[in-house]
């Protein structure tokens, strides 16, 4: 089966709003009012939802059907580095 080449979208803002993979396959992607990134669209249709604080990374969740399949959860010390990681 031939491979397609890569094809980006980005916004104004030069955020990747879509991409369709080698493979025919598209990802979505989303983003609030400070260019975070809030999802990704999976071609299954399944998501990745991405939870911030300010501007650090708390969290991201894998969705399916209106489920979370598993989610993983990120804290900083007040230096704003990595201090844990949890699933």
């Amino acid at each position: 089966m031939p491979r397609m080449p890569l094809i980006d979208t980005c916004d104004s803002y030069e955020n990747l709003t879509s991409e369709v993979l080698g493979t025919g396959h598209v990802c979505t992607y989303t983003y609030d009012s400070l260019d975070c990134p809030l999802t990704m669209t999976l071609p299954d249709k399944s998501q990745i939802h991405y939870v911030h604080n300010a501007d650090q990374l708390m969290a991201l969740e894998r969705i399916t059907a209106g489920k979370t399949l598993y989610s993983h959860e990120y804290c900083y010390d007040l230096a704003g580095n990595h201090s844990c990681r949890g699933l």
